[in-house]
């Protein structure tokens, strides 16, 4: 499937657990590779904008407002790892911004009490800086000791510990720590764009490589100012924003629907297992619902009919919204247990009842359902509770008249304990009496006989 054809069926790629996570990833890659919208051919190109930056950013130096960028290495073949489209262009990240540094490396004086915070990498989260309820304070003197040079075009980054989680200074007043990285962006970048871009998986890739550290992760400045940009003309930065945003709009949708529909099964799975677990025992003993399914008799439980002439037991259509099962209460039910068509079931592809359980019609109905409804590890845990909730309960086998009572079990049990308990006794005298030499002997002697100690 390319990427078109996923876009077109986006809203219905959701249903594995992480497949909102894997769209949101790719959705990012598409646009960093520059797939994402469609070029512009009066775009300018994006090389026209790296000589306007660096055409400002002279003028800044000759005014004495920003320091000049030391030479930096021109990007290899090597690290050039996907083909851009015609007028995008590759650039090191230096190479755009104005500034570019970390926080402080030690530990501010704290003061209680205060709106000024010492902030790292752990308080960027979802663009946003989030103060936490443990996030320390500073002195309003303390933050403007150690305060950096911050505009509304500054990007913050985490580099250490959790790589690439991205926010935008909003005139916060914080101290950055040293995990928290920071650069001033030219207003000709659209710093949205750059914030896809460290958030892709390109950047994560680009981070875990030249990290350094094995337990917590650090990335260093000089890896920051030259990682290379998948850089595109302005008009198209802003068009890939727009995009982006609207299809993550669509995927927080889905991640909702998505959320919607495993609590109702997680009910579903939790009701059919309760009926499972508190069903009667029935005539219907040892059914094999291969060959024997319900409804084979003429009398199917409500739900299932024949979806052949002459009730082929193999292929029959199963309403799920019929059977009162799956009634559960109107407040929790859902559209699409309530709205659900008839589905195919194939029970030639579904495992068989074990042999000698004892189930109903609606309990075998449920049981060959059960494959379709538990699609996660929980539902599999609960599926065994309820087994061996039913095995200690007497009613997962059926009783045989011609079985031993449990009482007589208990005597055989009790009789055997006595006789343990007897003849441990009888070995605890034996071995205390072979313990003593002396009062052995007497048995046959009447007297005390010392023994010597032979050496």
């Amino acid at each position: 499937m390319n990427p078109k054809q996923l876009l077109q069926h986006f809203d219905r790629i959701n249903e594995a657990p992480d497949a909102i996570p894997r769209l949101r990833r790719f959705i990012l890659d598409l646009a960093v590779h520059g797939k994402l919208v469609e070029q512009d051919p009066n775009d300018e190109q994006a090389a026209e904008l790296l000589k306007r930056i660096q055409a400002e950013k002279a003028q800044l130096v000759k005014k004495g407002k920003i320091k000049r960028d030391k030479p930096l290495p021109q990007i290899s073949e090597v690290e050039k790892l996907f083909v851009l489209p015609k007028k995008w262009e590759w650039s090191r990240l230096r190479l755009l911004v104005f500034a570019l540094g970390d926080g402080l490396h030690g530990t501010p004086t704290y003061a209680s009490g205060t709106n000024y915070y010492f902030i790292n990498g752990n308080n960027l989260v979802d663009g946003k800086i989030f103060i936490k309820p443990n996030t320390k304070t500073v002195s309003f003197d303390e933050m403007q000791k150690h305060k950096k040079s911050m505009s509304s075009n500054t990007v913050l980054v985490s580099i250490n510990g959790t790589l690439g989680s991205v926010a935008f200074y909003n005139n916060e007043q914080v101290v950055l720590g040293k995990s928290a990285c920071y650069f001033n962006l030219s207003e000709l970048i659209d710093k949205r764009f750059v914030r896809l871009v460290m958030e892709s998986q390109y950047f994560i890739d680009y981070a875990l490589q030249n990290a350094t550290g094995t337990t917590i992760r650090n990335l260093s400045l000089k890896a920051m100012n030259e990682f290379p940009v998948p850089l595109s003309p302005l008009a198209e930065q802003h068009r890939i924003v727009a995009k982006v945003d609207a299809l993550m709009a669509l995927c927080d949708q889905l991640q909702a629907a998505q959320t919607e529909r495993e609590q109702s099964r997680d009910r579903l799975v939790a009701a059919s297992l309760h009926r499972i677990g508190n069903t009667t025992q029935s005539r219907h003993s040892g059914r094999d619902c291969r060959t024997n399914p319900p409804g084979a008799d003429l009398h199917p439980p409500k739900g299932c009919r024949a979806g052949q002439p002459g009730m082929n037991p193999e292929h029959r259509d199963v309403n799920l919204s019929d059977d009162p099962l799956f009634r559960f209460g109107s407040e929790h039910q859902s559209a699409e247990v309530m709205e659900a068509k008839p589905v195919y079931v194939p029970v030639n592809r579904i495992p068989a009842i074990p042999a000698g359980m004892m189930v109903t019609d609606s309990t075998a109905f449920i049981l060959q359902l059960l494959p379709r409804i538990t699609t996660r590890p929980a539902h599999i845990k609960q599926l065994r509770q309820t087994i061996l909730n039913l095995a200690v309960r007497g009613k997962l086998v059926p009783q045989d008249p011609n079985d031993e009572p449990a009482t007589e079990l208990l005597k055989q049990i009790g009789a055997e304990a006595s006789k343990t308990k007897n003849t441990r006794r009888l070995s605890e005298n034996t071995n205390e009496k072979l313990s003593s030499p002396n009062s052995f002997l007497s048995n046959f002697h009447g007297t005390t006989v010392n023994c010597p100690i032979i050496a």
